[in-house]
């Protein structure tokens, strides 16, 4: 069933007169708070992304309920956390918070924060530009590269920023310029070059 096409996206979620019941309690906006908690307390990378991965899947869609989970994880802070995660050295975590992000931007006022504090940690997590993977330079070097742990991202996890990256860009000049003011035009061009066969 589709969401109230009334509400606002800002207001208090329709259809939640009543504290969830049973089967109930796994969609609803209210189980947004211990995911966020787990993601910002906890350190196992597994742990994380389980809990990044529910959140992807909750917001996942056009279903009323994931509407109402991208807006309670802007209400509750929760974007900022995903972003902050973009930065450790784990592949497969940045792989689920990347098209965590991506479902998350499904939401305009998402999208627009997205775009606004999220675009340079997206465009970083790709490989090319100063962030070479075949070669590290001698400089000052930074602690959130594209490669993770001396290791190059999964085929996977790049995907998952190129989708993220997409829908936060469609149909948002800003983002688009964001996009472009970060070096990711020049770094998806590198990628479409050097993966071709994929």
């Amino acid at each position: 069933m589709p969401y109230d096409p009334q509400w606002d996206g800002v207001g208090p979620f329709p259809d939640l007169a009543e504290p969830p019941k049973g089967i109930q309690m796994l969609w609803h906006p209210t189980i947004v708070k211990p995911y966020l908690t787990l993601l910002s307390e906890c350190s196992n990378p597994d742990t994380l992304e389980g809990a990044a991965g529910a959140l992807q899947n909750l917001a996942a869609g056009s279903w009323k309920w994931s509407v109402y989970i991208r807006a309670a994880v802007r209400k509750e802070k929760g974007l900022p956390i995903l972003v902050e995660l973009l930065r450790i050295d784990n592949d497969r975590v940045v792989c689920a918070v990347a098209t965590a992000l991506r479902n998350m931007a499904l939401d305009i006022r998402n999208k627009e924060l997205i775009g606004k504090y999220a675009m340079r940690d997206l465009v970083h997590r790709l490989p090319g530009g100063s962030n070479n993977n075949n070669t590290s330079s001698g400089g000052g070097g930074s602690t959130n590269s594209s490669i993770l742990a001396g290791k190059t991202m999964s085929d996977d996890t790049i995907t998952a920023i190129c989708c993220a990256l997409h829908e936060v860009i469609t149909k948002n000049m800003e983002n688009t310029k964001a996009l472009r003011d970060a070096g990711g035009i020049e770094k998806l061009i590198g990628i479409a070059r050097s993966k071709g066969d994929k």
